[in-house]
């Protein structure tokens, strides 16, 4: 089995997913801290099929978005967005665009597929992506974190 994934901030920096990335927001007046990451795709029971997780983690209460997807290709693809993987014949299997509130110092947890979803099944090869925004930031100083792409093979 082979687990990659990159994370790549609003500013185009790239970095390595060995650590969480932490996003510098300002709620209240006040300089805060979330924390976030994905897991690496895997087989889950639960789900029969393949799944991967977002965590966030905020010190403050406020609300977070997420998209996540999770596509089925045909060949492995290497980095890219899903507009190039779906350029390159892989099919949308499920993904989780939600909202949610966030409550300081709780770790919440993003489902791709989304929960009650089932896992993707087939293969050969399978990429995930994720991102996770602020919603009560104003759009000009809004603090999104990319994280991109993951890749697992059955």
């Amino acid at each position: 089995m082979r687990i990659r994934s990159m994370l790549t901030c609003a500013l185009l920096l790239i970095i390595p997913v060995a650590t969480p990335v932490a996003a510098e927001a300002n709620q209240a007046g006040t300089a805060s801290t979330c924390t976030v990451g994905l897991d690496a795709l895997h087989y889950s029971g639960g789900a029969g099929g393949v799944i991967f997780k977002g965590r966030a983690t905020c010190p403050g209460d406020t609300t977070m978005l997420f998209f996540g997807s999770l596509w089925r290709c045909p060949v492995r693809i290497d980095g890219g967005i899903p507009a190039d993987w779906l350029n390159q014949g892989c099919v949308l299997v499920g993904d989780n665009n939600s909202e949610r509130p966030m409550a300081a110092g709780r770790q919440e947890t993003f489902y791709v597929p989304d929960v009650g979803k089932p896992g993707g099944t087939g293969g050969p090869w399978w990429n995930g992506w994720g991102a996770f925004r602020l919603k009560d930031q104003p759009p000009a100083e809004a603090v999104e974190i990319r994280t991109a792409p993951l890749e697992y093979t059955t």
